[in-house]
């Protein structure tokens, strides 16, 4: 490749992505008119019931969470998905910071929380095997929280009463006998 063209390559490249930036301002400041018209988005406040570095403190999590970190991001995006965890899951979570940043935004989304974008990037990207950690302690304190809400929460519902009809037979087929019963009998 000569240098002439190398120069137009890069300046094709350079221009895509300047389309594709454009692109998407202008796709998200539609999106938000039209929230806005329909209501606007839902209000999220709060934030994590852990800390980034209170894994240390559980090894049952900070040594996975450290050595294998890719197994146990899978299992985290598979539990904030509510779906089980599968092969393509962990194969897909070896890029774990791009992965970990849209857990953590999948977790604020799900559970109402304050948005956070920098510092779930920041604490995805230099930080990784403590943010997936977090992660594992947030969701299993969010699920000890929310059972030991729901038996408070539980609706007694009556059964009702069960009306039974009787269903007519289907008509015979061309050919077949069909008994008459006795008491419709002359």
């Amino acid at each position: 490749m000569t240098p002439e063209q190398l120069f137009y390559t890069q300046v094709f490249l350079f221009a895509i992505f300047v389309a594709a930036v454009v692109y998407g301002y202008t796709e998200r400041q539609r999106r938000r008119r039209i929230a806005a018209a329909n209501g606007g988005f839902p209000m999220r406040t709060g934030s994590f019931l852990t800390g980034l570095f209170e894994c240390i403190a559980v090894p049952r999590i900070c040594c996975p969470s450290t050595f294998f970190t890719p197994v146990l991001a899978a299992f985290n995006r598979a539990e904030v998905d509510d779906r089980d965890c599968h092969f393509c899951d962990a194969l897909w979570s070896i890029k774990t910071p791009i992965t970990q940043y849209q857990t953590r935004q999948s977790l604020r989304g799900k559970h109402g929380l304050a948005d956070a974008p920098i510092t779930d990037c920041l604490a995805a990207v230099c930080c990784t095997p403590c943010a997936v950690a977090q992660d594992t302690l947030e969701l299993e304190r969010r699920a000890t929280n929310a059972q030991a809400v729901a038996p408070a929460l539980q609706v007694v519902v009556h059964p009702q009463p069960t009306v039974s009809q009787s269903v007519p037979p289907p008509p015979p087929l061309k050919g077949d006998y069909v008994q008459v019963p006795a008491q419709c009998q002359v």
